[in-house]
């Protein structure tokens, strides 16, 4: 037996591009509508009226297929492909968008301007309601009310001190001219310190402070109500107490050198000269 060996040749026919997924799909329902003798069924990329939305049987092909619907595809590419524009944030060109843009700074800035109305008396009708301190000395219990005036002086130069601090951050910020994106920048920074070195601060300081006139203002008034006979005292305590309840009533009312309507303004011109100035 003779056997023949047969040589084959392969030809290798260049590679043609492939039919994408949303083409085959296209190609399968077009082919199985054109088939459907009893269905008139006219493939349209123009919307066609229907009580009823379309199915993937309409398109002859079950749902549960491992391909994806058309539309689905085309669905998916849209969200894939599609962003949104981002909203512009609406930039203060008007006084009147300023003053809201810095709204919150202008309340903090108000109730710093306002702040002796936190110390003026409003609970007792023994003195003026002018006042804050009760302006008559018991002649007894004298070192008792010296220690509760210290305390108070104490938190008085803390207050100073406070408002200072916070001035300075305004005097190093630079609001001359300020453009749109320095705006941006100086609310910011504002924010950072407002409650850092502004809003807790002092109204911890003030809580002790409003505590401290009410205690001592209650404290005189009972030593004057048992009062009877005058009762020599240490001119020495006398002179301090007169010295501590002057240096207080003229820090609280913003009388005093260290501390008057200069140091509590600062905060609401520094805002209203950016409000005008930047219009």
């Amino acid at each position: 037996m003779t056997s023949t060996m047969s040589t084959t040749t392969t030809t290798t026919n260049p590679i043609s591009p492939q039919p994408t997924k949303s083409s085959l799909l296209l190609n399968k329902a077009i082919n199985n509508n054109n088939n459907n003798s009893n269905n008139n069924f006219i493939l349209s990329f123009s919307p066609t009226p229907r009580s009823t939305p379309f199915t993937p049987e309409d398109f002859g092909f079950d749902e549960s297929d491992e391909n994806e619907s058309i539309i689905s595809e085309v669905d998916s590419n849209f969200i894939t492909t599609f962003t949104p524009p981002v909203p512009s944030i609406r930039i203060p060109t008007t006084q009147k968008d300023l003053k809201e843009y810095f709204s919150c700074h202008l309340f903090y800035a108000n109730n710093l301007l306002h702040i002796t109305s936190h110390f003026i008396n409003c609970e007792f009708d023994s003195f003026s309601n002018k006042l804050i301190l009760n302006p008559d000395i018991p002649t007894t219990n004298h070192q008792e009310l010296l220690n509760q005036l210290q305390l108070m002086y104490e938190q008085s130069l803390n207050l100073i001190s406070t408002i200072n601090t916070f001035n300075a951050f305004l005097d190093h910020m630079n609001t001359c001219k300020a453009t749109q994106r320095d705006l941006k920048s100086i609310k910011n920074q504002l924010d950072l310190i407002i409650d850092d070195y502004l809003n807790v601060p002092v109204h911890e300081i003030l809580d002790v402070i409003i505590d401290g006139l009410y205690q001592y203002n209650l404290t005189v008034e009972d030593l004057l109500e048992e009062q009877q006979d005058e009762t020599s005292c240490d001119d020495e305590i006398y002179r301090e107490i007169k010295k501590y309840h002057s240096e207080i009533e003229s820090i609280l009312s913003l009388n005093d050198e260290k501390f008057n309507h200069v140091h509590v303004e600062k905060f609401q011109n520094f805002l209203l000269e950016i409000i005008d100035g930047s219009v």
